[in-house]
């Protein structure tokens, strides 16, 4: 009860508890015995923000002590911040697995990369345009919006192409496809019956 903040509640009958509670509960029962695997098939369904945070954080606990942990859930920011490998499901079948990059590299995505400052030849956005695997997708003379797989290790090369070309990079944003992104691709976006 203590490992899920409900030693307070403990002379108190479940059926008296909120919903919230009674997930907290569940989980709880789940890892009492100290299991070397844990199943849990959506456990913050319908819970209030704290206990759901809770009970995330008690999950990432017993994972870091060593508890092989299986987490099914429809709140793909959750697998995306606790699991350590992930499989998407569709329709009973795995799609794809593997740790996030994994996916990432599997599926073909592409990071966005965002350039503030000051880009004053028109040449660059054509040699932007003729480099390989890159698109550039919006620009402006103060803000180019690219798309490149693998963007974090061709920034480098990026800043370089800008400087030959007179520019200047003043602020610089990556921001990599989620888990939902991803799951979207694969899955597509029609609704299930």
């Amino acid at each position: 009860m203590d490992a899920v903040g409900l030693d307070a509640q403990d002379s108190r009958p479940v059926r008296q508890f909120s919903g919230g509670m009674k997930r907290r509960l569940n989980v709880a029962c789940g890892f009492v015995h100290r299991p070397a695997l844990l199943l849990l098939d959506e456990p913050t369904v319908g819970v209030d923000p704290q206990s759901r945070r809770h009970i995330l954080d008690r999950i990432g606990q017993w994972a870091n002590e060593g508890t092989a942990i299986l987490f099914s859930t429809h709140y793909l920011e959750e697998a995306e911040a606790l699991c350590s490998r992930l499989a998407v499901v569709d329709h009973g079948r795995i799609l794809v697995e593997g740790d996030l990059p994994d996916l990432r590299r599997q599926v073909g995505e592409r990071d966005f990369i965002e350039l503030q400052g000051r880009f004053p030849d028109p040449e660059l956005f054509q040699a932007l345009t003729a480099w390989p695997g890159l698109e550039l997708l919006n620009r402006t003379d103060h803000r180019l919006t690219l798309a490149v797989a693998e963007g974090g290790k061709r920034l480098p090369n990026l800043f370089q192409l800008v400087e030959k070309f007179g520019g200047e990079v003043h602020h610089t944003g990556l921001r990599q496809p989620s888990l939902e992104t991803l799951f979207i691709q694969l899955t597509g976006r029609a609704l299930r019956s």
